[in-house]
């Protein structure tokens, strides 16, 4: 049984941390820019939930000391979108299992500037993570704005979307789902880059006014991969729950 938004005694909390690691030199990232800005406009966007600038941090090559701390700051919070863009890699734990690794810095102490993917959890009683990064097993020669305007809306129909967003939110089970813009052993795209596709997904429901959870938006986003970029293959893990966060709110 969940409970209403409306009976819980303190405010409804949500966290957004937007990393970009686009990197230098001869592994810099074009696309990192445009991913990044592309996850701000959706969630202040009313469909994506009106979310508020001061609850939206965005970092840029963060220290590991730094990213820690955002992270332990989003802890408290109900609900937490963290989304990566940059480098990233396979590599199997100790028990054998692939886990995701991702570069968040070019420090030259490789204990500072990669970092595995359980510490982009924030440990919030509902998150969803998007990591748009390559996803190939590690190998010894690893790689060490045009922002759109938002237009000013009503106070009362911002009140109106996070209430309905937020209401979504704790009807939905407790847990954390993940995003991977490859599978494993993929490289991503930096052209037309797994968050860019993803994003043009949300603004098609936002045009039609309808309502889409993350599943549904990643069942498209993996329909244009299969049709424009085969070798691409995006994966969402959102466990054995019933209700998927909601990613578009329609009308």
């Amino acid at each position: 049984m969940y409970v209403e938004l409306s009976s819980r005694k303190t405010t409804f909390t949500r966290m957004a941390v937007l990393i970009q690691a686009p990197l230098n030199g001869k592994d810099y990232l074009d696309g990192v820019r445009k991913d990044i800005a592309c996850w701000k406009r959706h969630l202040m966007s009313l469909e994506g939930g009106a979310w508020h600038s001061s609850e939206i941090y965005e970092l840029k090559h963060p220290s590991k000391e730094n990213l820690i701390q955002v992270m332990t700051l989003a802890r408290d919070c109900d609900f937490a979108i963290v989304a990566f863009s940059g480098h990233g890699f396979i590599k199997k734990d100790k028990l054998g299992f692939p886990k995701t690794w991702v570069y968040i810095n070019e420090s030259e102490d490789q204990n500072e500037c990669v970092v595995p993917e359980m510490l982009l959890n924030p440990g919030t009683p509902r998150c969803l993570i998007s990591l748009d990064c390559c996803r190939q097993y590690e190998k010894k020669s690893t790689i060490v704005e045009s922002m759109a305007s938002f237009s000013k809306i009503s106070e009362s129909m911002e009140k109106y979307y996070r209430k309905l967003y937020e209401s979504k939110i704790v009807k939905c089970e407790k847990g954390c789902c993940k995003l991977y813009g490859v599978s494993i052993n993929e490289e991503a795209s930096d052209e037309e880059s797994f968050t860019q596709v993803l994003m043009a997904v949300a603004d098609l429901y936002k045009e039609k006014r309808e309502s889409a959870s993350i599943k549904e938006c990643m069942i498209e986003t993996k329909k244009y991969f299969e049709e424009n970029n085969p070798q691409q293959n995006p994966s969402y893990n959102g466990g054995r729950r019933l209700n998927h966060f909601p990613f578009v709110i329609g009308e």
